[in-house]
């Protein structure tokens, strides 16, 4: 593990390099009562807390929202945990009856896979488990919606598939621009929490589906589908420039 430390007349930004669970760590005088000034409030807004901080400081912090919930869990590292995870899958499956997940839960299966058995049980056909494959740019074509962390891969395959995307995780940088890419193209967005997630489905379905026929047009019309057979046409057209 290496932190990077970056110190500033204003504050000081401490990043904590720890791979894929990333963060940073501001601090500046007087930042708990101008947090729109460090990131975007103008939102739905979850402000996770734990139990071992005044309750108070949270109201600060949601009075500044446009819409803002506070999330309590119990002091402590016992609540970063798997269960997490399993939350965010529950919240997908109760979004909307018709609503079905494909879990890909790579080469950590055996590790992962006891934490979501009984999901497994409780929605039946509803959630399909998967481990490491190959296939995935068959399952996503195969799926309406992607949902997960914003690498620079898996957007890739999104814009390539033309599949909205709602993207539970990022890291500061590179992925943070590979989300902005989709909400500029209207075909995906951020949601930071489970119950956002749930929203954005249940909002994605409404009408007859209109909502995400939105969002799947305007990555058709963005033109990144294709990519094989663009590179073939390319091809083919050189090969003939030379032997004219």
């Amino acid at each position: 593990m290496s932190n990077e430390q970056t110190r500033s007349t204003n504050g000081m930004k401490l990043t904590m390099r720890l791979g894929e669970r990333s963060y940073d760590i501001i601090l500046k005088r007087g930042a708990l009562h101008n947090l729109g000034l460090l990131a975007n409030l103008n939102r739905r807004v979850l402000i996770v807390t734990d139990s071992g901080v005044p309750a108070e400081y949270a109201e600060i912090v949601r009075a500044q929202c446009r819409e803002g919930h506070i999330e309590t869990v119990p002091q402590g590292e016992g609540s970063k945990s798997l269960a997490v995870y399993q939350k965010l899958l529950e919240a997908m499956l109760e979004a909307d009856p018709s609503i079905r997940v494909t879990c890909i839960l790579g080469r950590r299966f055996r590790r992962i896979y006891p934490h979501i058995r009984d999901l497994r049980a409780r929605y039946g056909h509803r959630l399909a488990v998967r481990g490491w494959t190959r296939r995935v740019p068959s399952y996503l074509a195969a799926s309406h919606v992607v949902v997960g962390k914003a690498g620079g891969a898996t957007v890739h395959e999104v814009l390539a598939s033309a599949r909205p995307m709602l993207v539970n995780f990022l890291l500061p940088g590179q992925e943070e621009g590979n989300a902005r890419l989709l909400e500029k193209l209207g075909g995906g967005r951020h949601v930071p929490d489970a119950r956002a997630l749930a929203a954005a489905l249940r909002e994605m379905v409404e009408e007859g589906g209109a909502p995400w026929r939105r969002m799947h047009e305007n990555l058709v019309k963005a033109e990144m589908t294709g990519g094989s057979g663009k590179i073939a046409d390319l091809v083919l057209k050189l090969a003939e420039e030379r032997t004219n």
